[in-house]
């Protein structure tokens, strides 16, 4: 017995804008390998100093998962989403700029401040705007498509900072995570949560 998914062009607008940015995180989580040599040499640290630097990134996004788990009962997936990739923005623009070990540290911060609340709110989200039985089809889309974010962050990247400036690779990643902030208030419905009955209409939060 086959099944075929049928979604409304909102919804799909909302498939793109979750997987786009589940693959945002995956390319910071993957990218810390790749420029690790990198910071070494511009701000002359050690191995274990530019590791911290990246570790950052990860204890900050643990220590904030509280905050933002209430947060995202209180205020909404949508709201809270946005918001998180918009730091996230904010980090990574910062992190192409930054002159100094403090700041890029600062930066690392920033980021994993912003992919604390990234997960469980683009599941809410897909919950939210579509129904219980395409629930898990498309979350598994999500993360199976947002997988080539991790894929990016690895060689693609060692390819992009070798032959661009750093400033250059990161404020373009600064500047599609702007984007994606916007969109994320733009195009995603605060919608309600679906039941298996419920239609697509519903499921839109329409």
């Amino acid at each position: 017995m086959t099944t075929q998914q049928s979604f409304t062009r909102q919804q799909i607008v909302v498939l793109f804008v979750c997987v786009a940015i589940f693959a945002l995180g995956q390319f910071h989580r993957a990218s810390g390998g790749v420029f690790t040599p990198i910071l070494m040499d511009r701000f002359m640290l050690s191995a274990a100093t530019v590791g911290g630097l990246v570790s950052a990134m990860f204890f900050a996004t643990i220590a904030v998962q509280v905050p933002f788990g209430v947060a995202l009962d209180r205020a909404g997936p949508r709201v809270v989403l946005g918001f998180c990739v918009l730091i996230i923005a904010i980090g990574t623009g910062v992190f192409a700029i930054a002159p100094s070990f403090d700041l890029a540290l600062l930066s690392r911060v920033l980021i994993g401040i912003g992919l604390a609340a990234m997960g469980a709110a683009t599941h809410v989200i897909i919950a939210r705007n579509f129904t219980a039985r395409d629930f898990g089809y498309v979350s598994g889309l999500v993360v199976t498509l947002g997988g080539i974010g991790g894929l990016l962050g690895t060689y693609p990247l060692a390819v992009a900072l070798e032959r661009l400036p750093w400033g250059l690779v990161f404020g373009g990643v600064a500047g599609f995570t702007l984007v994606l902030a916007a969109l994320v208030f733009r195009v995603v419905r605060p919608g309600l949560p679906t039941a298996g009955g419920q239609d697509q209409t519903t499921a839109q939060g329409g």
